[in-house]
């Protein structure tokens, strides 16, 4: 069973957003104040296993990391996007919330409770994380963890303004000054 919204729909997000960062001749020819990385992790419904080990490593090795954004389901609903507001680096939420001024569709503040995705490895490595999901979390996706979460049920244009997030996200915090 392909699991397309959960966590399909972010790993393409964020892949199309990289893509687009990379046809920018400034970023292509290395003229960002910040270095950019994409990741994606495995395990993370089995303990955030992956963004785990990776942010424990860089914690250990002394890895600066100013900047980290989760995105791991886009493609559900026509709602707000949904901000993380707990288990998040308040700046960087507060920055997310500018950002979303690249999008149509706007946002809406809400809470997991516990570390939920991979963000919680970064903030637990003591990195500064932000998180962006489809929707608020009091709306909930019946589809995923099940055979229905296929093509049919994604929305495309909403995975559009996750990648405008994104794309806007990863621009602005190459060129700042952090």
């Amino acid at each position: 069973m392909c699991q397309l919204d959960d966590d399909g729909s972010g790993c393409v997000t964020n892949f199309e957003a990289l893509k687009a960062l990379l046809s920018d001749p400034k970023i292509a020819a290395g003229e960002a104040e910040n270095t950019i990385e994409f990741h994606w992790y495995s395990g993370e419904e089995l303990g955030l296993l992956g963004s785990g080990e990776i942010f424990d490593s860089y914690a250990s090795d002394g890895v600066v990391v100013k900047a980290m954004l989760q995105q791991d389901m886009t493609g559900w609903g026509d709602n707000p996007m949904g901000v993380i507001t707990d288990y998040v680096d308040q700046d960087l939420t507060a920055f997310i919330r500018l950002v979303s001024e690249y999008t149509d569709i706007g946002y809406v503040d809400t809470r997991c409770g516990y570390a939920c995705s991979d963000h919680g490895s970064a903030t637990a490595a003591g990195y500064p994380a932000a998180f962006v999901i489809e929707s608020d979390r009091s709306i909930e996706n019946t589809n995923i963890h099940s055979a229905k979460d296929t093509l049919e049920t994604i929305n495309y244009d909403h995975m559009l303004e996750q990648y405008k997030l994104v794309l806007g996200y990863a621009y602005e915090l190459a060129f700042a000054t952090l």
